[in-house]
């Protein structure tokens, strides 16, 4: 059945044909914009400080201070040792401040074949503001091990038969 009638958001009435849906008059919870980065090139860390994932970085502008950010971050990680101990750290920077820290994903590879694993986090944000905000993922080891992104075969190298990426989302949701 088609969506033929749009109730607004504190209204009694229904949205006429002539009305117009912004962001203003849709109920809280709405997703009001999706913004998304891919990052496909395969690429290791290897520091401890934190380095920035290249191509995973997105601009959104709220459009009311009341509006809320929903992150979501998918890196595809690889570890090409068996030793234990060590950790692939994520981040994401809202501007300059960190505000979400994933502490760690261990990968121990299997008898010097390496191991696969999917980092992955979510984070409902609260900037309070209506300027533009950049959103950017950073990574780190915990140790120093190596972690390669995105590597799609056991020899931890990019394979062209094969794909993987990581993924940075951020969608706006109404207050």
């Amino acid at each position: 059945m088609a969506l033929t009638r749009v109730k607004a958001a504190g209204s009694t009435g229904i949205l006429k044909n002539t009305s117009t849906l912004t962001s203003s008059n849709m109920p809280a919870g709405t997703v009001l914009q999706v913004q998304t980065a891919i990052h496909t090139n395969q690429e290791s860390y290897n520091s401890t400080s934190w380095t920035a994932v290249d191509s995973l970085t997105v601009n959104l502008t709220c459009s009311s201070t009341s509006n809320k950010v929903l992150i979501l971050v998918n890196l595809q990680g690889y570890k090409n040792n068996n030793t234990d101990g060590s950790a692939m750290y994520t981040g994401v920077y809202a501007g300059a401040h960190r505000i979400l820290t994933n502490h760690g994903y261990y990968m121990r590879g299997a008898a010097d074949t390496g191991s696969y694993g999917t980092v992955s986090n979510s984070f409902l944000y609260s900037p309070n503001s209506t300027s533009q905000i950049t959103y950017k993922v950073y990574a780190r080891s915990g140790n120093g091990d190596n972690y390669i992104l995105n590597a799609t075969n056991s020899g931890g190298t990019a394979n062209s038969n094969d794909s993987t990426s990581s993924t940075l989302t951020v969608m706006e949701i109404a207050g």
